[in-house]
């Protein structure tokens, strides 16, 4: 971690490369349970099938958890896409194994106009607070949905660029920035507006002090959705590390 080698894309799994990392991102088995985008992605998409099949009464009670899945399969694909770019877009589950095993990959632009979508639908949906700590809300939706926007915005005028400008191009719509600004602007009215979230914190720092206890730090009135991490020793090694420093790129030992 923290560390940066030249050969690092090379094709070797072993050392400080970089292949087992994003093996380990597409999907893998740690701690006896299954973790990655793809695992995630599938167990988003069991939740989904099985929503439609709710009846009247039982369904509007969990419209949330289907804004929280929906952000979920999104925050998966926009993992994996920054790091490969173009992705298999799954939406559906499998049982026992799909034939060949072939899954094609979809282009940014069809994954990008996916997430977006999604999260749009989510934002419907999604409650402005909540008392549970790590559930998301909609301004932690707004706030993806803003930066999906402004990536996309970004790389719009890429699709005849040179080869690895034009990797990156994920569509173009006229109203993309204008939607990157109208997001960020709903998050920021609703606290302004409740008393509750009580702004920044004073001290910057008190959001990178290590976690002691009830992790009181991710409680913070600040920060719009943390991510949970196990208290115990129990899973260690399964969450990885919460520590900022670990993820400093070193570049002193590095060579042009």
């Amino acid at each position: 971690m923290g560390t940066y080698a030249i050969d690092g894309w090379g094709p070797s799994a072993t050392g400080k490369r970089m292949t087992p990392n994003v093996s380990s991102l597409i999907g893998s088995i740690s701690g006896g349970v299954s973790e990655g985008v793809y695992p995630e992605v599938s167990r988003c998409n069991i939740f989904s099938e099985n929503y439609v099949g709710l009846d009247a009464v039982v369904q509007p009670k969990l419209a949330a958890r289907k804004g929280e899945i929906l952000f979920l399969r999104s925050h998966s694909y926009y993992l994996i896409t920054n790091v490969v770019g173009d992705a298999p877009l799954i939406l559906q589950s499998f049982k026992g194994m799909p034939e060949n095993f072939s899954f094609p990959k979809a282009s940014l632009e069809t994954i990008y106009k996916q997430m977006i979508g999604d999260l749009r639908k989510a934002l419907d949906v999604l409650p402005a607070t909540t008392t549970e700590l790590g559930c998301i809300t909609k301004p932690a939706a707004a706030h993806f949905l803003a930066k999906l926007y402004l990536n996309r915005a970004q790389a719009a005028n890429w699709p005849s660029a040179e080869p690895h400008l034009k990797m990156l191009y994920k569509g173009s719509v006229s109203t993309d920035l204008d939607s990157a600004k109208f997001y960020p602007t709903m998050v920021i009215d609703q606290m302004k507006g409740n008393s509750s979230y009580g702004g920044l914190e004073p001290d910057f720092a008190t959001l990178r002090k290590n976690a002691t206890g009830d992790y009181a730090r991710e409680k913070s009135n600040e920060i719009l959705l943390s991510a949970q991490y196990e208290p115990t020793k129990r899973y260690d090694g399964r969450y990885g590390n919460n520590l900022i420093h670990l993820y400093n790129s070193n570049h002193t030992s590095s060579r042009a």
